[in-house]
């Protein structure tokens, strides 16, 4: 079992059980089950790193696992997840975020423990959410 994720300018792939092997056309990364790689169109290769294999797929459970994510990922993530389009404010894009975060819906009630757990604001915007820093003109 592996997951991949295609963003603009980047795409993810990690790695549960069994092997994949990962050939952009600029040569073949080979990942075994507990690895990920990065690959970045800013970069000049992939970044392999290690994951836990059992975190691999965890979205399909509502769990979503980050060490040190960008916060613009995260929202990338939630908004697939949630089906509601989410983005990250420029100001905090970069910000990193480590923790787990459990979905059980799109509510009110969701949107506001996310707030608590990535201490942000979430303000409705035409098309969507964006996460704002805490604080920020219009709360």
């Amino acid at each position: 079992m592996f997951n991949v994720v295609h963003e603009t300018g980047e795409v993810r792939v990690a790695v549960a059980e069994g092997k994949v092997l990962y050939n952009p056309g600029q040569g073949a990364v080979s990942l075994d089950a507990g690895q990920a790689l990065v690959d970045r169109e800013t970069a000049d290769g992939v970044e392999v790193t290690r994951v836990p294999a059992e975190r691999v797929g965890s979205w399909k459970t509502g769990s979503l696992v980050y060490s040190a994510a960008p916060l613009s990922r995260v929202a990338a993530d939630l908004s697939r997840s949630m089906e509601v389009p989410i983005t990250a404010a420029p100001g905090i894009a970069d910000r990193p975020f480590s923790g787990t975060i459990m979905l059980d819906g799109s509510g009110p009630e969701q949107l506001r423990r996310l707030q608590l757990a990535l201490n942000v604001r979430l303000e409705k915007e035409a098309g969507g959410w964006i996460m704002k820093p805490v604080g920020s003109a219009g709360q």
